[in-house]
């Protein structure tokens, strides 16, 4: 098999996962010279031009900037300033359960259990709960087991509990707090074997407890990088690893888990990387997705994190009665009034986030976000409607005066 060299690029992209398209998109649109590699079996054939070009075939880190790419016919060298990883991932399955892919699905499969009658989703994160959600849309009863109480933990816990409640509206049964032994098929269906409690049947089980990164045959020890147990690689919050030249893109990263949820990786790693953009580093400057459905939304810092923190904060909701289509809750700090946060839900709010992560970039003031954006009546609504809740989970109607201070410690607000 011959050997032909690629002239150096500015970015090599490895990897078909969506924020790495994007990547290459959004670099090569600002000029850069990019080279998309798209593991698989090809032809040899490369396709594009002198800015952009595709190579589809097995890629490997020979070192620092320098890729191999071996085809069904053909062998590529190439290097770049820069090597983005973003391979994506797969589920993970433990060694004590038994995928099939006919009566016991992953979570990259589950639709297949379409149709059936009961179905178990073992693992109630990101995938479990989207699994769930769009299998009881079709009619399937569902089972949802979790070992932990708290799901989505990332997220503000009030968000949290809004999707919890719309998932039990839904008619799936939640089993959290329960730890699942085994799974398996069985000879009617699929089996669930709790660590406590007698042997349950369904017809489909989906397992979704985690995922693996793409990393196996890319090569990483030739450059002297590790990845961690599932095979991710951890990033610094530029999407940096920890040797020079590398960068990861993508749900194979493992760390920060706010960068590997961010909506906009593409566009941040081709601005701030690559191009020096003026992107503020850190989580306030993204917004990131729960994933689920229904979706949070949000941006900065959650309830939990600034009480953890012990920040003097003030927090407004919209949204937060029985029937409302949108939910939005506003963080900023009570001295200053400077935007901290911002968490919602809802098919008509991902406007509002992004208004949120925009003022916090410019480390705006809750009056000044409100001046710059004051057709948003739910971003209006949370920002004067402060206060505690009330026994029926409802605000007292929003005044339209700016917010008066409430004395006392911050964290009675969301005490209840």
């Amino acid at each position: 098999m011959s050997m032909s060299e690629e002239k150096r690029w500015d970015l090599a992209v490895v990897g078909g996962d969506g924020p790495g398209n994007d990547l290459a998109h959004e670099a090569a649109a600002r000029g850069a010279r990019v080279v998309l590699v798209m593991p698989g079996v090809g032809n040899g054939d490369p396709v594009g031009n002198e800015q952009v070009r595709v190579l589809t075939g097995m890629p490997r880190l020979l070192g620092a900037g320098e890729l191999e790419i071996v085809s069904a016919s053909e062998s590529y060298a190439v290097s770049a300033e820069t090597v983005v990883i973003g391979t994506g991932s797969r589920p993970w399955v433990p060694s004590s359960f038994l995928v099939d892919h006919d009566r016991v699905l992953d979570a990259d499969s589950f639709e297949r259990a379409a149709g059936t009658n009961r179905v178990a989703v073992v693992g109630a994160g990101r995938d479990g709960l989207r699994a769930a959600t769009l299998l009881a849309t079709t009619g399937v009863e569902v089972t949802l087991f979790d070992r932990r109480h708290r799901l989505l933990e990332e997220c503000d816990s009030e968000m949290v509990d809004l999707v919890v409640e719309d998932i039990g509206r839904s008619g799936i049964r939640m089993r959290l707090g329960e730890d699942v032994l085994e799974v398996g098929p069985s000879v009617d269906g699929a089996m669930v074997v709790p660590i406590r409690g007698e042997v349950e049947r369904f017809d489909r089980v989906v397992v979704s407890v985690g995922r693996v990164g793409n990393t196996d045959a890319l090569g990483l020890e030739r450059v002297g990088l590790k990845t961690d147990e599932r095979g991710r690689l951890w990033c610094d919050e530029r999407f940096n690893t920890w040797v020079e030249g590398v960068c990861a893109v993508g749900s194979v990263i493992g760390h920060p888990n706010w960068l590997r949820n961010s909506l906009d990786q593409g566009k941040r790693l081709a601005v701030d990387v690559l191009f020096s953009g003026n992107f503020e580093r850190g989580p306030a400057a993204a917004v990131t997705s729960s994933g689920t459905r229904p979706e949070i939304l949000q941006a900065g810092r959650t309830t939990e994190e600034l009480m953890a923190e012990g920040v003097d904060y003030e927090s407004g909701r919209a949204g937060f009665v029985a029937g409302a289509v949108n939910s939005l809750k506003l963080l900023w700090t009570r001295r200053s009034g400077r935007v901290l946060g911002a968490h919602a839900i809802g098919p008509d709010v991902a406007a509002s986030i992004g208004r949120v992560a925009a003022g916090m970039r410019r480390r705006l003031t809750v009056d000044r976000l409100l001046s710059s954006c004051g057709d948003d009546l739910l971003l209006r609504e949370a920002a004067t409607a402060t206060g505690p809740l009330t026994t029926s989970g409802a605000l007292p109607t929003a005044a339209v005066a700016p917010p008066v201070p409430i004395e006392g410690p911050a964290w009675r607000i969301d005490a209840v």
